[in-house]
């Protein structure tokens, strides 16, 4: 058994600063976990894209006075 859960690495992994630290952080998961950790992360920056977005809606309403 592992110390790090797949949902440990993907969170670790997503909060690197470059797409090549992430590649590279990923190669060094398990390769029992490497299919959970890629689905955590799709969701991760699916989730971040999606707030991102409402953020980006919410300022162009305020802009319009709306």
């Amino acid at each position: 058994m592992y110390a790090i859960r797949p949902r440990e690495h993907a969170s670790l992994i997503a909060n690197l600063p470059t797409l090549e630290e992430r590649q590279a952080a990923l190669e060094l998961v398990p390769d029992e976990y490497v299919s959970m950790v890629k689905t955590h992360l799709r969701l991760i920056f699916m989730l971040r894209r999606a707030a991102r977005l409402k953020e980006q809606s919410n300022r162009s309403r305020k802009a319009w006075g709306k």
